[in-house]
């Protein structure tokens, strides 16, 4: 099918002055187109070539006609392309006419296509390299053998080993495989062109979280895994590079530990980590990338929160303290998870009690308390007696007891004394055993230790009028004083002793009793008195049996 093209100007009326019968003469008449004169009249071109064709409308006589419109056309434009200003352009080997028309009058010119044999086909670039899965473009030109490029000619290009260098349709070449050189041909008609690629491993430059660390429950693996990418110099990944790479704690807020596996060969350029875990809860840990000549980098920041809450632990524990006395700082008991991370979440009831129980004490205070932000405080413990150990237990139903560090409790100021060895029954005469002890105490009842003060024994009630024997003044050693050699003199019921000593209150002992020793004689209780001969001796004259 034909292509027209037509150049539209007006048409103007051309004058001239025609003289005697001459057609060409003097009258004066428009000028009308004869003929369409084309030049050259017959043109060779080789394929890509263009040519600007001239088209001149002429008169009867052979006069130009100005103004008029020409059109353009070519009998195949397979073959011969022509512009509407005349411009043809060589396209494939042929013969072709095109023809300029002008008011009904057609030029022809026969054009001949030829195609220039090709003496040379270029790759460049020449000898090229290639990193492993990196792309290069070759650029190709095809020339005669006057070294001009012959456009239009169709290219087909080739590898020698597409496993180490492939090349596709446009002279794109991958790096598939480390090796070669590889020979990458382009083909132009008969005649190839080569250059030689050979595939590189790219140098590892860099590391990157191409997957980073998220936000994670202490104990649990960090999903989606970690991963780790190793980078060449423009930031690509390397493909088939086995790095080995490793993973460490950077900012480490909590303490935490990391567990899983942290030193991972890279399988085509990246290095996978799952399995990733942290023990301890913490707002804004980071991890940190190393690998061998490579420059560490450090993720972004992320959190560990608490895993499930399993049982307590003291978060303050008690202290040693006085008898009967707060226990300072208040004593602090957190909900914790397995690996002993406060659960702030909870809102559950804590009891606590005596563990181990040294002085056997009786703990007072509000002993069961709700946590707030998962820990409960106890703020007003006591325990009243003495002991050196003693241990405190958190718990409720449904958690495993925590047991508490060991403290002591001490005694207070000594305020008055007790009798911690009662005086028994005893014979007139014989020593009290076992021996009366008196002990130095605080408020509470407790002995205080170390107290060497001076205690002093005497009677309190003396229903006989005896008098008390032995040492009555002993120095008290670690807070107890005895005395071993006690005695009365005299029977009755209902005794007592008093124990005193400097600036502590006085103590009154149980009542005991006292009996006759060993009959050892008589002793007159009634006297006989002066009376007249023979007569009865008033009053009754009367004898006991006496101890010594």
């Amino acid at each position: 099918m034909s292509i027209r093209s037509i150049l539209s100007v007006s048409l103007a009326a051309a004058m001239v002055t025609a003289c005697g019968g001459d057609p060409c003469g003097s009258l004066t008449e428009p000028l009308l187109v004869a003929s369409v004169q084309l030049a050259p009249a017959r043109l060779n071109l080789r394929v890509g070539q263009s040519r600007q064709l001239d088209a001149v409308p002429l008169t009867q006589c052979n006069q130009p006609v100005a103004n008029v419109s020409v059109s353009w056309e070519s009998s195949d434009p397979s073959i011969v392309t022509v512009s509407s200003s005349g411009m043809v352009t060589g396209v494939t080997p042929g013969n072709a006419t095109v023809r300029a028309s002008a008011e009904g009058r057609t030029g022809v010119t026969s054009i001949d296509i030829s195609v220039v044999p090709i003496a040379e086909v270029d790759i460049v670039p020449d000898n090229v390299s290639v990193g492993l899965g990196y792309d290069v473009v070759l650029a190709v030109q095809v020339m005669d053998s006057a070294g001009n490029i012959l456009a239009g000619h169709a290219v087909t290009w080739g590898s020698s080993d597409p496993t180490v260098a492939s090349v596709d349709t446009n002279g794109r070449v991958t790096g598939v495989a480390v090796g070669g050189p590889v020979t990458i041909t382009a083909r132009a008609g008969n005649v190839v062109g080569t250059t030689l690629v050979t595939v590189i491993r790219p140098s590892a430059n860099t590391l990157s979280f191409s997957v980073e660390p998220s936000n994670v429950a202490a104990g649990t693996a960090i999903a989606p895994a970690v991963e780790v990418t190793v980078l060449d110099s423009l930031g690509n990944r390397i493909p088939g590079d086995t790095t080995t790479v490793s993973l460490a704690l950077g900012t480490n807020p909590g303490g935490g530990s990391l567990g899983g596996t942290a030193v991972v060969a890279a399988v085509n350029g990246v290095a996978q980590f799952p399995g990733l875990m942290l023990d301890m809860a913490g707002a804004g840990y980071t991890l940190v990338a190393s690998a061998s000549g490579i420059t560490p980098v450090s993720s972004a920041p992320f959190d560990v929160s608490p895993g499930v809450a399993v049982g307590f632990a003291f978060v303050v524990e008690p202290a040693s303290a006085l008898a009967g006395a707060l226990i300072t700082p208040a004593v602090e008991v957190g909900v914790v998870d397995a690996f002993g991370n406060i659960v702030a979440a909870s809102s559950e009831a804590i009891d606590i009690r005596i563990g181990t129980n040294p002085g056997g004490g009786t703990l007072s205070g509000t002993t069961t308390v709700v946590a707030v932000q998962g820990v409960a405080t106890f703020s007003d413990l006591r325990i009243d007696k003495i002991g050196a150990g003693y241990t405190l237990e958190a718990a409720n139903a449904g958690r495993t007891p925590a047991t508490s560090q060991p403290f002591d409790i001490t005694a207070a100021s000594p305020t008055t004394l007790a009798f911690s060895v009662q005086p028994s029954n005893v014979l007139a005469g014989d020593s009290i055993t076992p021996a009366v002890q008196v002990t130095v105490v605080d408020s509470l009842g407790n002995r205080i230790p170390g107290d060497t003060r001076a205690v002093t024994i005497s009677l309190g009630v003396n229903p006989a009028g005896s008098t008390l024997g032995g040492t009555l003044t002993v120095s008290a050693v670690d807070g107890v004083a005895t005395f071993p050699n006690l005695t009365l003199d005299q029977a009755g019921a209902g005794y007592t002793l008093i124990a005193s000593a400097a600036g502590i209150t006085p103590a009154s002992s149980a009542p005991f009793v006292v009996s006759p020793g060993v009959a050892v004689g008589f002793a007159f209780v009634v006297q006989p008195t002066s009376t007249e001969a023979g007569m009865v001796i008033t009053p009754a004259v009367e004898v006991v049996v006496v101890d010594a």
